[in-house]
């Protein structure tokens, strides 16, 4: 329940990523509440994905105060500078969620997404597929 609070607060509190009151709170929210869960995220539910948003929120604040542990990239990709602040499994995630989206805008970059997500991340690619279609 805690990351549906948080969630969205990051969301509708970020109006302006640069303001003292929302840096500060996030300072505070992520001290008491996120720092011990942070190494456990797996994003493979709803609050997962709402802590994949959070991490997203802290990264672009670039808060010196942070310190986020720092994961191997598994392929590289644009979303690096994200990507090497969230395990594996969230990395899939990222890569699965743009794939379907690049699909259904009829972008042919979902063929560079299906393809590491199948080598890289050995997902099977009718799953991969089904996914897409099901979004």
């Amino acid at each position: 329940m805690k990351y549906r609070w948080l969630g969205w607060f990051f969301l509708v509190g970020n109006t302006d990523g640069k303001s003292l009151f929302f840096r500060n709170a996030v300072n505070y929210y992520f001290s008491k509440y996120i720092k011990a869960d942070i190494e456990f995220y797996s994003c493979n539910s709803l609050d997962d994905f709402l802590k994949y948003n959070i991490i997203e929120t802290i990264v672009k604040l670039n808060s010196k105060e942070i310190k986020l542990p720092i994961y191997p990239i598994v392929k590289s990709t644009e979303y690096d500078s994200l990507n090497k602040y969230l395990p594996k499994n969230c990395q899939q995630a990222k890569l699965l969620e743009n794939y379907s989206f690049n699909l259904h805008k009829k972008n042919p970059k979902y063929k560079l997404y299906k393809e590491i997500l199948i080598n890289d991340f050995g997902m099977n690619k009718d799953l991969i597929e089904k996914y897409g279609i099901n979004e």
